[in-house]
């Protein structure tokens, strides 16, 4: 079953990005980033970029958490 809100996905998509997923870590840090589902929090998206970063994410990579120190 898909998500019926956008709330309701990105509660999903952190319980994913908590065990680990990668694709999941950086979609919740673009959630946050943008205020998507959530207020707009750069902080928390910066730690998100950073786990996925760590976790080996390509798109996660020094570009994006450049821009996040930007927006902090």
């Amino acid at each position: 079953l898909l998500p019926n809100t956008v709330t309701e996905a990105l509660k999903w998509l952190e319980l994913s990005a908590r065990g680990g997923n990668h694709l999941s870590e950086y979609t919740v840090a673009k959630m946050y980033r943008d205020g998507k589902g959530t207020e707009r929090d750069p902080k928390m998206a910066a730690a998100w970029f950073e786990k996925a970063a760590e976790s080996d994410n390509a798109y996660a990579s020094s570009p994006s958490r450049e821009l996040v120190s930007r927006i902090l």
